[in-house]
């Protein structure tokens, strides 16, 4: 997870789902979660009560936030998406969240069952995801390829092939 702890985010989906699926796979996967906020409560009592909980709190710094995203399978926002789809991306991190009405423009480079996933209803797509390396591997290439497109030197020759179209 990253971004800010904040209502919108469901962390606690977020938690419950690293629960549930610690238990169902004998606790082999660890959760990292960048950021912080108001919900800066829910992270604390689930990292006390979880030790395979790590709580990174804020960081701008992408020589620390790069070694955390290098170690991800995925990055997982239950709740409204925003940059944090680029910022996956930008890593060649898949991207998951829930189904919503408000996601940010950003959920458009997200192209469900390619380079994340858009969940309705059941996370275990996510379980099986996490437990296939080979899926793992052909959404990271998929989400690195997806950041090729969002760069600024792509985004300018957009620009300038709009304008003398």
């Amino acid at each position: 997870f990253i971004g800010r702890l904040i209502k919108i985010k469901k962390v606690e989906v977020l938690i419950r789902f690293f629960h549930n699926l610690s238990r169902e796979n004998n606790h082999k996967f660890i959760l990292e979660i960048i950021g912080d906020g108001p919900e800066s409560d829910v992270v604390k009592e689930a990292q006390a009560a979880n030790p395979r909980i790590i709580w990174h709190g804020t960081l701008v710094d992408e020589e620390k936030i790069a070694p955390i995203m290098k170690r991800a399978s995925l990055v997982f926002v239950p709740g409204l998406a925003g940059l944090s789809v680029n910022h996956a991306f930008a890593y060649g991190r898949p991207y998951a969240t829930l189904s919503a009405k408000r996601h940010g423009p950003e959920i458009g480079y997200l192209k469900n069952g390619k380079n994340g996933f858009i969940i309705n209803n059941d996370l275990k797509i996510l379980e099986d995801y996490l437990n296939s390396r080979q899926k793992i591997e052909e959404f990271c290439r998929s989400a690195h390829k997806t950041s090729k497109s969002l760069s600024v030197d792509s985004w300018v020759k957009q620009i300038l092939s709009a304008l003398y179209a």
